[in-house]
């Protein structure tokens, strides 16, 4: 079973069990209903209710605006939904092969009137240990002083790909939180730099979503 297939069929028991599992205990439902058949009569229920002029194409069909990273709670989820959704916009790409890319873009927030072809638009994440070079797009020395520094907007999307990443870009890890453990740790960023990715590791370098 692939990927996706695994994520589907683990999502579709969630919800049966959710739903299910919501219900008042006292609830009139019929003696001996499977749930199955619960689940579809809640469903039905549900959809009974929603307005007349509800649309429900309209939402998945529109595309991800800005986001900033720390009024997203789940991060991880988020990532593997994009990831998703990019999948199935391409035909014949698989879920396995499908991984995360970003770069680092030279517009600010104010400047970025329109969401990406694909993947979303990044910002709110803060450079610890390092800055950023806007103009040549690559990690430089940090800034006297300076303990934090914003990093502009970042482009994450999904490529077919699982060919290894650049050896000479420096693979930084993005924290949700200063305090730098495997529960705050989200995911991880591909940086362009002309110094070698080793000598950023040593001054441990990362992205965190709240400096608090």
């Amino acid at each position: 079973m692939s990927e996706d297939s695994r994520y589907q069929s683990n999502t579709a028991s969630d919800v049966l069990e959710t739903i299910t599992n919501i219900q008042p205990k006292e609830s009139g439902g019929g003696v001996g209903e499977t749930r199955e058949a619960i689940v579809y009569r809640l469903s039905e229920d549900m959809l009974s209710k929603l307005p007349p002029d509800y649309v429900p194409h309209e939402l998945p069909q529109s595309k991800w605006g800005p986001i900033i990273v720390d009024s997203c709670s789940q991060k991880h989820c988020f990532l593997t939904a994009m990831r998703q959704e990019v999948t199935r916009a391409h035909k014949g790409w698989a879920l396995d092969t499908v991984t995360i890319h970003n770069d680092v873009l030279r517009q600010t927030k104010e400047e970025i009137t329109t969401p990406p072809a694909e993947g979303v638009y990044i910002y709110g994440l803060y450079m610890d240990g390092a800055s950023w070079d806007r103009r040549n797009g690559k990690l430089t020395e940090s800034t006297p002083k300076v303990l934090f520094m914003q990093l502009p907007v970042l482009h994450i999307f999904a490529i077919n790909s699982t060919a290894p990443k650049d050896p000479k870009l420096y693979v930084c890890p993005i924290y949700k939180k200063p305090r730098r453990t495997d529960l705050t740790f989200i995911t991880v960023v591909y940086l362009r730099t002309v110094l070698s990715p080793d000598h950023w590791i040593l001054r441990g370098v990362a992205l965190l979503c709240d400096i608090k």
